[in-house]
């Protein structure tokens, strides 16, 4: 049955179509309320308050991260107080990278490196080692009158070989001690070239200049006197002077540098022989 409502004065006059309305339309009226616009003081608000939830969040991870580093140090304290070899290399560990992991520093080809005792390639030349030129000042002549210098100890050695080996009957003598590099010079590139001599074939008899024992002032090479064809020969190995100084060099401290297993590196010289009676001529050759 119809309902009858009276006009409503809130009801726009435009909107008074029909005051008849049905039992079943009022049924189905569905109130919804209406949507409201957010003001600008409330968009504000939400904002800080996001704002001060952040804040309080980052105060509390800064509060915990504070904490955890004070904890942290402590443990490390009592480590230390307990295990200071242990908490050394824990702090040595920490600062220095891990040898496990390419590092900058530590880029270059590790097959470069050489041990403490081991003669760098760059030291070598063709078989021979590198030696410093002796200070000549440190240098005496082997005779007042003598061309031939040589360290004192060395000069004191040889003195005592020739006196000892003459009183026997043998003409032993040398021929050469210190040598500059501009007499390494000569006997290497120059009679090189004079003989048309390889490279490697002089080096064989001579050192390049800068890789001659010749340059300690502790190397001689010696002749018999007897014999000069054998001078700085092969054939000096014949000689009573070279088996004179097979029997006794070692008993003034003298070697000979390249022997005949040494032929296939550097070549064979029974003249050539070396002092090694104290701590620099030691180390010079053999260090």
């Amino acid at each position: 049955m119809p309902v009858s409502i009276p006009p409503s004065k809130d009801i726009p006059p435009a909107r008074r179509q029909s005051t008849d309305v049905s039992l079943d339309e009022i049924e189905n009226i569905r109130f919804v309320a209406p949507k409201r616009k957010p003001t600008g003081l409330r968009w504000v608000a939400g904002l800080l308050l996001v704002a001060g939830i952040g804040s309080v969040g980052y105060w509390q991870r800064a509060w915990l991260g504070a904490q955890t580093g004070r904890v942290v140090g402590g443990v490390r304290s009592a480590i230390a107080q307990v295990n200071p070899a242990r908490s050394a290399g824990e702090a040595t560990a920490e600062s220095e990278p891990s040898s496990s992991e390419p590092s900058i520093l530590n880029s270059a080809d590790d097959s470069d490196q050489t041990g403490a005792g081991d003669v760098a390639p760059a030291d070598q030349l063709l078989n021979h080692r590198r030696y410093d030129v002796a200070d000549e000042a440190t240098l005496v002549p082997l005779t007042p009158d003598s061309e031939i210098r040589l360290k004192p100890a060395a000069k004191a050695a040889v003195t005592r070989m020739l006196e000892k080996a003459r009183a026997e009957g043998v003409q032993l003598d040398l021929v050469s001690g210190f040598r500059t590099l501009d007499d390494q010079n000569y006997l290497y590139f120059d009679l090189k070239a004079e003989r048309g001599e390889s490279a490697q074939t002089r080096a064989e008899v001579s050192a390049p200049p800068g890789y001659s024992e010749h340059h300690t002032g502790y190397a001689v090479d010696f002749i018999d006197k007897s014999r000069p064809s054998t001078h700085l020969e092969e054939s000096f190995e014949d000689t009573e002077a070279f088996k004179w100084l097979e029997a006794n060099a070692a008993f003034f401290n003298f070697e000979m540098s390249f022997q005949r297993d040494n032929e296939a590196q550097v070549g064979y010289e029974p003249w050539h022989w070396r002092y090694v009676g104290n701590q620099e001529s030691l180390e010079l050759f053999y260090k």
